[in-house]
């Protein structure tokens, strides 16, 4: 090899690899916006009383019409349920 010849030292290719400070600061940008993203919805998963009042409204939205009255599912529901108490009550006094 020759002394004429141009080979990229250690030092130009470390250089070369190094980030310029733009696209540090791009890259902590990002990292600052997922942060809070992250932060955001571990506070949601952490207020509980939201939390239940969602379920809570979900859960009679399912169970009512539109004006508010029961649908005919949940007085099905309803009924499976009474009738299930109402069979271990008596299963329960039988045995007794």
């Amino acid at each position: 090899m020759s002394t004429g010849d141009h080979t990229p030292s250690d030092k130009d290719q470390q250089d070369q690899a190094k980030p310029s400070v733009e696209q540090l600061e791009a890259e902590l940008v990002e990292q600052r916006r997922q942060l809070g993203e992250t932060v955001d919805q571990l506070s949601q998963k952490m207020d509980v009383k939201t939390r239940a009042r969602d379920a809570k409204d979900r859960a009679v939205d399912g169970a009512t019409d539109d004006k508010g009255r029961p649908t005919p599912q949940t007085y099905a529901v309803l009924g499976a349920v009474v009738a299930a108490v109402v069979g271990l009550v008596v299963l329960r006094r039988r045995r007794r």
